[in-house]
């Protein structure tokens, strides 16, 4: 209430309606394009499961959150194929859809902490433990990634 509506109307001469991206009806040529574009423009194939799951979420945080997931998985998947088991725990449950906790919430809980972690200790590898490195191909800071590798109890190691 305290912008000038004046001025408001003289800076709103276009206005740009984008969907969400839950929204949009071209979700599986846009995840396709993405994922071969983090893998530096070669061909992934993505498996019917992933490709179900990533369909199913409802993606809160538009593209910018599917580009970081993809980032993640390209990085971190093992050859050409993303499997569901690369995708986060929280994109494989969306999968499910309405039916129903396929497990007890303690093991959920603990779940997404697990998967992180050998995801984590896989890039890590990769990379020699440079963190930088390691950081890079993962999308993430480098703050990020030593937050991460705290929460993990990952700092001891070499």
């Amino acid at each position: 209430g305290e912008f000038r509506m004046d001025l408001y109307y003289r800076l709103n001469g276009f206005t740009l309606h984008m969907p969400a991206l839950r929204d949009r009806k071209d979700r599986e040529e846009l995840i396709r394009a993405i994922a071969a574009e983090e893998n530096d423009g070669l061909g992934v194939e993505i498996a019917p499961e992933a490709l179900d799951a990533l369909l199913a979420y409802s993606w809160p945080g538009n593209i910018r959150e599917l580009r970081n997931v993809l980032r993640m998985v390209v990085a971190l998947a093992e050859g050409m194929t993303l499997n569901l088991a690369h995708l986060p725990q929280l994109i494989q449950e969306s999968r499910r859809g309405t039916e129903g906790p396929a497990e007890s919430p303690e093991a959920r809980a603990a779940a997404p902490g697990t998967d992180e972690r050998a995801m984590l200790i896989e890039a890590l590898t990769r990379k020699h433990w440079r963190i930088g490195a390691t950081a890079a191909s993962l999308g993430i800071s480098r703050n990020t990634l030593y937050r991460k590798l705290h929460a993990h109890g990952l700092m001891d190691r070499k």
